[in-house]
C-alpha cells in the first residue's frame, strides 16, 4: 500500500496525503464551492495529480494553456475533500443572524449579543430580500 492509500473498508483521510496532493484537493474543493467544476494547475504539479488520479480522487487532462493540466474532483474526491461539512461564509452569517434574532442570545461561536449584532443582522437580512420595484 502506498502513502495516502486508503485500506479497503476504511474512511479516506485527506490529511494523510503529502502536502502537494492535499493542497491540490483543497484547491479543487474551494473552486467547486465557487461553482467551478475544474481548475488549471501548472504542469509541475502533474506527479501529485497523477497520484490523486491513482487514488480515484481526481481526473485530469491537458489544460487550455501550454504546460497546464485541468483537473476535477471525482465523486470520491468530492466526498473526501468537502467532508459534507462545508458552510459558506454567507450561510454561516445568516445562520448566526437568524439564531440571534430568534433567541436574542449569543451567536453560535460568537461573543456578541443581540444589541451588538442587531444592525448588522438587519442589514444582512435586508440584503437577501429581493429589491422592491419603485
Amino acid at each position: 500500500m502506498t502513502h495516502g492509500e486508503t485500506p479497503p473498508g476504511a474512511e479516506f483521510d485527506m490529511w494523510g496525503l503529502p502536502p502537494t496532493q492535499s493542497l491540490a484537493l483543497e484547491v479543487l474543493a474551494a473552486r467547486l464551492r465557487l461553482g467551478e467544476q475544474s481548475w488549471s494547475f501548472a504542469g509541475r504539479h502533474r506527479p501529485a495529480l497523477e497520484q490523486l488520479f491513482l487514488l480515484g480522487l481526481v481526473t485530469y487532462e491537458r489544460g487550455f494553456e501550454p504546460r497546464t493540466i485541468r483537473a476535477r474532483l471525482t465523486e470520491e474526491g468530492r466526498k473526501a475533500a468537502t467532508l459534507g461539512t462545508y458552510v459558506s461564509p454567507v450561510e454561516r452569517l445568516l445562520s448566526e443572524a437568524l439564531h440571534i434574532c430568534v433567541n436574542g442570545e449569543y451567536a453560535p461561536g460568537g461573543r456578541e449579543n443581540w444589541s451588538d449584532w442587531a444592525p448588522r443582522a438587519e442589514t444582512l437580512l435586508r440584503s437577501l430580500l429581493p429589491e422592491e420595484e419603485g
